[in-house]
């Protein structure tokens, strides 16, 4: 926690002037680079450490037998995807040789910092994920609620492009929302009365924050509104589409779990906000 409390106002301010400007919209997106930190101060997101569990065991497996271990952090909101595999590599004793590729030089950034904060090594590159080419092969690519990002036809192109930048026998951990009943040709976004109540709720939650290291409630509150405007996801619906994704690409599902995250109440939930919404854990292998 004491990272991330560093990490917000840092990120609030680095948003400002390193998020990626959209070329056809001309937006930036630094009202999720900056907000997000903030958000999960506030507890009002969902970010890797809240699969915790299922990390360190699916990393567990993944690195068994691999001392020195090539990583990469596939897209990144933050640097708490990072802290997991650092996690992950302490456990087993495995110096690992860690990268992280997005869009945008905020996240990277941020991950530049953890990293030099923990000793770790770390390349960053800015750039689509789907263009990306290494120069040697990964052990494991993971991500966090990022298959989302893509539309079904994109998100194909996704889990090959992860199949080239691995090592035979290597592995992909992941982790998604599912949504059931949505129609997987339409992105999900917030609803007028969802962006309302999570207005307020940052507000509220704002308040709570300590005075010296945080914006003002207003700006916190405005960045929200924007928040709710952009944030959302293309549905991905069941464990069996995405095992089926995977299996196209020349994975095997070694292990899948579906479930809520534990202690998340059950009620309507917008983007990035769990409720008792069913995420699935994949651990997937290259044969």
């Amino acid at each position: 926690m004491s990272a991330l409390v560093d990490a917000a106002p840092y990120a609030w301010e680095l948003s400002r002037r390193s998020c990626r400007v959209d070329p056809a919209t001309g937006d930036s997106c630094r009202w999720h680079h900056g907000l997000w930190p903030w958000l999960r101060l506030m507890n009002l997101n969902t970010s890797p450490e809240r699969f915790a569990g299922f990390y360190a065991a699916a990393f567990a497996r993944a690195l068994a037998g691999r001392d020195s271990p090539r990583i990469l952090v596939s897209g990144a909101a933050d640097f708490e995807m990072l802290a997991q595999v650092e996690a992950a590599c302490r456990r087993v004793g495995a110096a690992a040789e860690l990268a992280v590729v997005d869009l945008c030089e905020t996240p990277l950034a941020l991950n530049r910092w953890y990293a030099e904060r923990r000793g770790l090594r770390l390349a960053t590159e800015r750039g689509d994920i789907l263009d990306c080419v290494a120069d040697r092969p990964f052990d494991v690519v993971c991500s966090d609620s990022f298959l989302g990002q893509f539309p079904v036809e994109a998100r194909e192109r996704l889990v090959a492009r992860w199949a080239s930048l691995l090592k035979r026998g290597g592995s992909v951990i992941t982790v998604n929302r599912l949504r059931p009943d949505a129609d997987a040709a339409s992105r999900v976004g917030f609803s007028g009365e969802q962006a309302g109540a999570f207005v307020d709720r940052v507000r509220d939650a704002a308040s709570d924050l300590p005075e010296l290291i945080r914006p003002s409630q207003a700006e916190l509150a405005f960045e929200a509104a924007r928040y709710t405007q952009h944030q959302g996801a293309w549905p991905v619906r069941s464990a069996a589409e995405l095992e089926a994704l995977f299996a196209r690409a020349g994975f095997e599902v070694v292990a899948v779990q579906v479930a809520p995250i534990a202690g998340e109440a059950p009620r309507a939930t917008a983007p990035t906000l769990a409720g008792g919404a069913l995420y699935a854990r994949i651990e997937a292998r290259l044969r």
